[in-house]
């Protein structure tokens, strides 16, 4: 059985990630990031190396997507994109649950990675797919969420360092 997930991004990257952000757009995959820092928190994100379960076919998706996911994609509200100058980043993503690497790659996006790099946040939302007919099956809005996690994740970064926020990626990164 399947059970989806997802969230609606709109913020202001730190101009310190603008070009890390432009090289992905520009590659159109994760992977080409610049930032050692930043590049290691890309690379934790299939955690392969410790026994967990590896799927490659989803570290290709997650390294090489940074589009929409499925009927979605028809709507130019919900394509990703990216703008240098500005920092205006937006991006939309669905995954299922069913396939753990990636569940815990997008969790690492969303929780960990998209906070230490948003300056601030003007939209965000998230969904998770209703387990019953007696759910809601709607987007909910959670701006005062994310900027939770942004003060933490940046808390953690000025007073322990990179490692204290890799500590914070599923699996402990690498």
């Amino acid at each position: 059985m399947s059970w989806y997930f997802g969230f609606h991004y709109k913020g202001i990257i730190k101009e310190k990630y603008r070009k890390d952000m432009a090289a992905a757009f520009d590659k159109g995959c994760w992977s080409a990031v610049i930032d050692d820092e930043l590049k290691r928190m890309i690379y934790a994100l299939f955690p392969y190396t410790k026994g967990i379960d590896y799927y490659p076919e989803e570290e290709t998706e997650f390294m090489e997507d940074l589009t929409c996911f499925g009927g979605y994609c028809d709507s130019p509200d919900y394509l990703a994109d990216f703008d240098e100058k500005s920092g205006l980043l937006v991006l939309f993503r669905e995954w299922n649950h069913h396939h753990m690497s990636m569940d815990e790659a997008m969790r690492g996006v969303e929780d960990v990675i998209l906070p230490f790099i948003t300056e601030s946040v003007i939209f965000y939302e998230t969904w998770i797919e209703p387990m019953s007919d007696d759910d809601t099956d709607e987007w909910v809005p959670d701006k005062g969420g994310f900027e939770a996690e942004m003060k933490y994740i940046n808390e953690l970064y000025e007073t322990k360092g990179i490692n204290a926020v890799l500590e914070e990626l599923p699996y402990g990164g690498l």
